[in-house]
């Protein structure tokens, strides 16, 4: 990273704080959410058999222990807190290249990042954790450290549940076959073992989410603070040239 002299900033500084705290807000009542639904459904999942039935003229539906409207309140409470976050790391990301500071990743690869498949392993973190430093400037380890172990916790349950819907996937295709033989047929769909494993798994999740979210927390408010404490870049003055004489 190096400072361009003499080379306006393309892009404008904007303060991150305040979608700085929504993201914390948002990231944080999402985490709370997590341990309420485990502490919930640990028992109820377990106990409950998942079985879909399909066909032509029947509705499919699976058992639920919450109602639908605050399933869909959840679902928007985590689509809102991952919305925050994209526009959070554009922001932050768009206020180094403000800066003048020199960066591998641009503004918008910082979102990019988040879509390109198999990339999207590592790719975010790094990208993050550029902004970290060029904003922060603290030593490179503990920023490595931060970053590395809110990206551990922030995947590690996505791997476990994928790894447990993937257990779903036979029923499924068993059901397709059967139906792609007689449209007519009436064929259920057990989830019953795949929907087990997630209920045995979930306060493991809830406590990964947890810490996820407290690390999420602490670079995002070390980020803002950091880049208030910068401020915007001062622009040049148009009256005075080069070697400080006025411009005609």
């Amino acid at each position: 990273m190096a400072v361009v002299p003499g080379i306006a900033p393309r892009r404008s500084f904007r303060s991150p704080t305040a979608l700085g705290r929504w993201v914390r807000i948002l990231v944080g009542t999402s985490a709370a959410w997590s341990v309420v639904n485990a502490a919930l459904s640990y028992g109820w999942t377990r106990r409950t058999r998942f079985v879909l039935i399909m066909g032509r003229g029947i509705r499919p539906t699976l058992p639920s222990l919450l109602p639908r409207p605050i399933l869909a309140f959840i679902s928007l409470l985590g689509l809102a807190a991952e919305l925050a976050w994209l526009f959070w790391q554009h922001r932050v990301t768009q206020n180094v290249w403000a800066g003048g500071i020199e960066m591998k990743t641009s503004p918008g690869w910082a979102v990019g990042w988040w879509f390109i498949p198999v990339a999207n392993l590592w790719m975010p973190a790094v990208a993050l954790y550029r902004v970290y430093r060029a904003s922060v400037r603290r030593t490179e380890r503990a920023g490595v450290w931060l970053i590395a172990a809110w990206w551990t916790a922030f995947v590690l349950p996505i791997v476990v549940g994928g790894t447990a819907v993937a257990s779903m996937a036979r029923p499924w295709f068993r059901a397709i076959q059967a139906m792609s033989r007689d449209p007519n047929a009436a064929v259920s769909v057990d989830l019953t073992r795949g929907m087990h494993v997630l209920g045995q798994w979930a306060p493991a999740i809830a406590v990964t989410q947890v810490v996820a979210a407290a690390l999420a927390i602490t670079i995002v408010t070390r980020i803002d603070e950091a880049q208030e404490a910068m401020g915007p870049p001062i622009p040049d003055r148009p009256d005075i040239g080069p070697g400080g004489e006025p411009r005609r």
